[in-house]
């Protein structure tokens, strides 16, 4: 029989496998526990806080005209820092193009019939300009290129091809953009 304080034997196992064999994470489950059951047994875990969510940072990453944040998939972290209900995250990013009236997607984390779900928000407006143009101002000049040098060897500002430092390959996309 068991209480409230003792553990049943398949979070015994599972909380001892995962102490033992993958640094405290909960990978392995009996065979006798499968589907919602496992989801029952992970559930009794965290409500007496013996487990917690993942809280493992989002990487971030803007390709074609898109910024994506992604945290890990649910096939590969359970407890992966997902949306959940009562959490609160803020996203944002700088444009040089005026909001406007959009979507965004947002994928689910946990596998259902529906892989993600489109909400009404506020977008960059039309397609982003120059990404030599650091300062907006419609035109490649001494302005951009000063913003560049002040943070040459930074992250950020000056990264014009987006591939996390402001170095020599950004100079040359610049200066090619020149006029």
């Amino acid at each position: 029989m068991t209480t409230a304080n003792q553990l049943t034997p398949a979070q015994h196992a599972i909380l001892a496998y995962a102490h033992q064999h993958t640094e405290g994470k909960i990978t392995w489950f009996p065979e006798n526990i499968k589907g919602g059951a496992r989801k029952k047994v992970i559930d009794g875990l965290f409500n007496r806080a013996l487990i917690t969510y993942d809280g493992t940072d989002w990487t971030a990453s803007a390709t074609g005209g898109a910024v994506r944040w992604t945290g890990p998939s649910y096939a590969a972290n359970v407890n992966g820092n997902a949306l959940r209900f009562s959490t609160l995250y803020n996203f944002s990013f700088d444009s040089n193009a005026a909001p406007a009236a959009g979507s965004a997607t947002l994928g689910l984390f946990k596998p259902g019939t529906e892989p993600s779900i489109a909400i009404a928000t506020q977008v960059p407006s039309g397609p982003a300009g120059d990404p030599s143009d650091l300062n907006g101002d419609g035109s490649v000049n001494a302005a951009d290129l000063a913003l560049l040098l002040g943070n040459w060897g930074g992250i950020g500002v000056g990264d014009v091809n987006d591939d996390g430092g402001v170095d020599a390959a950004d100079l040359a996309i610049m200066l090619g953009s020149w006029g």
